[in-house]
Formats: C-alpha cells, sequence, structure tokens
C-alpha cells in the first residue's frame, strides 16, 4: 500500500493485482520526485477496466497497465489519449526446487532448446537428478485464454521448446523432438486462472510447494514476491529465452482529447517519470525491469514478445478445446483463435 496520504483530486492507476505493490511504490517515488507529500495516483487492481474506461469517457483521464500487446489493444481506441507504450518488464521463469535449476546449470549458463525439450519429453527425469520422489515434470501457469501473462509463459515455453522466434504449430503426423516437446507442453500443463494464483503461496516445506506441481511458469517479479513471502519453500527461477522472453507492462492513457482534462497532467508527467534516470532506479527498487532502448524480438533461445496467429490466420498452440490446432480447416484470414486474444484481467 501507498506510504503517502492521496491528494485531494487523484488520477486513477489501473494495475493488474500481481503489480498493485510494485505500483504502489512507483506511485510514492514519483510524488517524492515532485516534492509533493501526498500522492496523485489512486493505484487500484484492474479486476475489469470497464469502470475505468466509463470514468475516462465521462472526463476524468485514466492510466491503465497492460501486460501484453493484445490487452492494450482490447482497450477502446476511442477512448485513447496515446498509444500505450512499454514502460517496464519482468523476465519469464520456470521456477522450480533449486537442485533442479542447479541441474540445468543454473546460474551459470542459460537453459537449452535441447535440456528443455528433455524435461518436456521425459528423457531427463528427477530422479537423474537424484529426487526419483518428485515424479514427472508438471507445470503450473496462468490460463493463456484468459491471462495476458499465460500468453507470455505460453509463448517463452514453446519458443524456447522450438529453439527459434517465430513458433508454428506441431507436426503430428511425422514429429520431431521439437514437435514432440511442444506438444508435451499442454499435456503437462495445469492451469490457473490468472498470474496471481500460479504459485503456492501458503506452502510451508517444500513437499508442499511442489504437491501443486514440479514447475511453475511465472515472472521474476512474481517469484521475488513469492519467495519473500513463503521463506519455507523458497524456489529458484531459471530464466526461459536466456532472458530474452519477457511480460511487457505497457502504460496505457485513458481519457477525453485536450490537455484541460482531470487528471491529463498528472497522467503526462507520470509516464514522462517512468522514462527517467530517476524513474528507472524506481522501476527497478520495485522489483521491475525498465524498458531500455529497443529489444530485438528474435532470440538466441526464445521469444521477447507473445506469439501472434500464424499466416494462416490460427493459434501455433497446440491442439486441445482451448486451443484449436491450426489444420486442414484453416484458411488464410480465419479468426484468431481464443487463445491468441486473451482478455484482459
Amino acid at each position: 500500500m501507498s506510504t503517502l496520504p492521496a491528494c485531494d483530486a487523484t488520477t486513477t492507476l489501473a494495475v493488474p493485482t500481481t503489480y498493485v505493490a510494485a505500483f504502489h511504490r512507483l506511485a510514492d517515488d514519483f510524488a517524492r520526485s515532485r516534492s509533493s507529500s501526498c500522492s496523485s495516483l489512486a493505484v487500484t487492481a484492474s479486476t475489469d477496466t470497464k469502470a475505468v474506461v466509463a470514468g475516462a469517457a465521462a472526463g476524468r483521464t485514466a492510466l491503465v497497465v497492460a501486460r501484453t500487446a493484445a490487452e492494450a489493444e482490447s482497450l477502446p481506441a476511442s477512448a485513447l489519449l496515446a498509444k500505450p507504450s512499454v514502460v517496464a518488464t519482468s523476465p519469464i521463469v520456470l521456477a522450480v526446487p533449486d537442485a533442479v535449476a542447479r541441474s540445468l546449470g543454473w546460474p551459470g549458463k542459460p537453459l537449452s532448446p535441447t535440456e528443455w525439450q528433455g524435461l518436456l519429453t521425459g528423457s531427463t527425469t528427477t530422479a537423474s537428478i537424484g529426487h526419483p520422489e518428485w515424479g514427472d515434470l508438471s507445470i503450473r501457469f496462468a490460463d493463456p485464454t484468459t491471462s495476458g501473462a499465460g500468453t507470455a509463459a505460453y509463448a517463452a515455453m514453446t519458443g524456447l521448446a522450438q529453439g527459434k522466434a517465430e513458433i508454428t504449430a506441431p507436426n503430428y503426423a511425422a514429429p520431431t523432438q521439437a514437435d514432440l516437446a511442444t506438444i508435451k507442453i499442454e499435456h503437462r500443463a495445469r492451469l490457473v486462472e490468472d498470474e496471481a494464483t500460479v504459485l503456492p503461496y501458503g506452502a510451508t516445506s517444500l513437499a508442499q510447494a511442489i504437491e501443486p506441481a514440479l514447475g511453475y511458469v511465472t515472472t521474476e517479479k512474481a517469484l521475488a514476491d513469492y519467495n519473500a513471502e513463503t521463506p519455507a519453500a523458497p524456489l529458484s527461477g531459471v530464466p526461459l529465452g536466456a532472458g530474452t522472453a519477457v511480460l511487457d507492462l505497457r502504460l496505457a492513457t485513458l481519457g477525453k482529447t485536450g490537455t484541460d482534462a482531470p487528471g491529463t497532467k498528472t497522467a503526462s508527467a507520470f509516464t514522462t517519470y517512468l522514462g527517467s534516470a530517476s524513474g528507472r532506479r524506481a522501476l527497478q527498487a520495485a522489483g521491475l525491469r525498465p524498458r531500455t532502448g529497443r529489444r530485438r524480438r528474435t532470440s538466441r533461445w526464445g521469444w521477447s514478445t507473445p506469439p501472434r496467429r500464424s499466416d494462416r490466420g490460427c493459434s501455433p498452440a497446440p491442439s486441445s478445446p482451448r486451443w484449436p490446432r491450426c489444420g486442414p480447416s484453416c484458411t488464410r484470414g480465419s479468426p484468431r483463435s481464443r487463445w491468441s486474444t486473451p482478455r484482459a484481467r
């Protein structure tokens, strides 16, 4: 929560639940940078942005943080005062027991596609690292159909399994090792509704922490918060895509055209602040990473951005009721699947 009292007039800053505490801290740092004794930003959890959009339409400017391009694009264009821009990132990590992380070479070297494929297909097992009691790999992450963070997590896992940036539907007829690994992501998935419920909060031992799943795909920020709140069952975070697979946090300004609208100047000043040297330091202090220049979309072993539909208009995700497969029925220009357009939460 904020350590400063609210000013008489505040600008709403709607943030995904997982990042509320971080943005409370950023709002306070922003106020102090302006030598203010009160916070001009009212940070709220954006479980539903409809109220924020309605308030902006009524003439009060607001800020909304979106976790993916799809979430940002779901905001009504008529209410946008400025194009959403990336203000912070958090790397996607595989959170596992320390023994598993170190068997994969963490922290000395990145997880390679071959190692990741081995875990997914079962050629690498927990027995091989001395813990047969842990069983087969299972992975818990947010549902890609309802969570922007889940979309980023799936993209990171699939990009690493295939060893390339432009992920494609697996070949079911004559699968390669990369195809098999991609298919196994779905088989090993244990989905939860949103990012905030991925990690095993409340665990009092490592045995309890790995009951829901052996591995959790989440963000570096979420894992740091979990380890701080659950010291009895810490997990180690192995970056996917050698640290280039990230969740982008985009800041959008909603309101009516005109610089005199209430809250507009505060919204503009906060956006500028996050891009400044002091703002970047504040982001790091809040557990996030600042956007530092233009990142290349491709990387050695992973994704920098969530996947788009293939050139045939279909989701590249494996076949399932949740993730429709690109098959013979797909035609150029057909609609995106539910998976490729997650709803903002």
